[in-house]
C-alpha cells in the first residue's frame, strides 16, 4: 500500500478514536505500538487466512523440535508451528539474530533445562506476556544477546527462570 493511504488511513483512525479504543481495550500499548493482546488477535486473523508468514522460516521446525519430548523430556512444549513462525518472524524483525545464534542459544536453553518441569515452551521463549499482559518480554533475545557476548556460548551451567 503506498504511504499517503497508510498515513491518511490512521489519521482517520486516530480521528475517529479507533486508535483511542484500541488502546484501552489493551490491543495497543500507545498510539503507535501494538500490545502482545494485539499481536496474538492479529496472529488469529493471519491463521484464519491460512497464509503463512512471508519470510523463510523453514528452519523453524528445527527450532520446534528442540522443544519435542524426545528432546526436551517434557510433552506438550513444541506450541503450534503457524504460533512459533509467526513470532519467531517478529523475534528477527525486532532482535535481528541470525538463526544459528538463535538455534545456539535455544539448544543450549533446552539442554540446561531438559526433564524440567518449568522448561518454557517454544513459543514463550520467543515472545511472552507478562503478568499485567500490556507488555511482552523475551527470554530468547536475553540468551542471544548473553551468546553474543561469550563467543556464542552461554556460560557453563547457565540457567535464567522461564
Amino acid at each position: 500500500m503506498d504511504d499517503i493511504f497508510m498515513k491518511n488511513f490512521y489519521q482517520m483512525c486516530l480521528e475517529t478514536g479507533i486508535v483511542e479504543q484500541l488502546v484501552k481495550k489493551g490491543y495497543m500499548t500507545d498510539s503507535h505500538t501494538i500490545s502482545g493482546k494485539g499481536f496474538q488477535q492479529l496472529v488469529k486473523g493471519l491463521k484464519n487466512s491460512k497464509e503463512p508468514p512471508a519470510e523463510d522460516l523453514t528452519w523453524v521446525e528445527n527450532y520446534r523440535k528442540l522443544f519435542s519430548k524426545d528432546s526436551c523430556g517434557i510433552p506438550g512444549k513444541m506450541d503450534d508451528l503457524y504460533s512459533v513462525k509467526a513470532k519467531m518472524q517478529r523475534f528477527i524483525m525486532q532482535f535481528n539474530y541470525s538463526e544459528e545464534i538463535i538455534m545456539k542459544a535455544a539448544t543450549q536453553y533446552v539442554k540446561e533445562h531438559r526433564n524440567s518441569p518449568y522448561i518454557t515452551g517454544a513459543g514463550y521463549l520467543i515472545f511472552k506476556a507478562t503478568e499485567n499482559r500490556s507488555e511482552e518480554r523475551s527470554l530468547l533475545a536475553g540468551l542471544c544477546e548473553e551468546m553474543t557476548m561469550t563467543n556464542n556460548e552461554l556460560p557453563k551451567g547457565f540457567s535464567r527462570d522461564a
